[in-house]
């Protein structure tokens, strides 16, 4: 199922430059608040006080309930996955979202699209994936199968259908 509204007007309006949410902007704040504890740390403190920044930082990026609500990335690489998926890798400052497009009418709109481009989406982030602290505060990695995303130069949303999603993630399962 394939949804599309008018919704790319309310995004980028008249105004040629990109909108960045302000959760999102808030998000990025508060990995540069983590990332600047975390050095003062290592610099200053004993072993226990960095535990204790590692583990607040690890309460901050490696639990499941981010929710992203029309998020910016830019697109840094289309990679199609043996025909099951799309996986769309984009960036905003330190952090990459790696979108993964499993509605095959909406992979069929990626098509247009390439490197550089800017993209939105919803959905849930997830865990972080680095395996260190260090990087999971300096580079975090998300990947998300996204609700929406909205593309293109006129900006039209594409809704993923649930059952296109939900099928993604047995199929994920049984692969395991």
């Amino acid at each position: 199922m394939l949804i599309l509204v008018g919704l790319g007007v309310v995004l980028i309006g008249c105004n040629t430059e990109a909108y960045v949410p302000l959760e999102q902007l808030k998000f990025e704040s508060e990995r540069k608040l983590f990332e600047e504890h975390l050095k003062e740390a290592q610099r200053t403190s004993t072993e226990l006080e960095i535990e204790r920044v590692k583990l607040n930082i690890r309460r901050f990026l490696k639990h499941d309930n981010h929710t992203t609500s029309l998020w910016y990335g830019e697109i840094t690489a289309l990679d199609l996955q043996s025909m099951d998926y799309l996986k769309v890798r984009t960036r905003f400052r330190a952090q990459e979202y790696n979108l993964v497009i499993v509605d095959p009418l909406v992979v069929s709109h990626f098509s247009m699209l390439e490197n550089g481009d800017i993209i939105y989406f919803s959905g849930t982030l997830g865990a972080e994936q680095s395996i260190t602290i260090a990087n999971s505060i300096k580079y975090p990695q998300f990947t998300l199968i996204p609700s929406l995303v909205v593309v293109g130069p006129d900006r039209y949303p594409l809704i993923q259908s649930p059952e296109a999603i939900e099928n993604h993630k047995i199929k994920m399962v049984k692969k395991c």
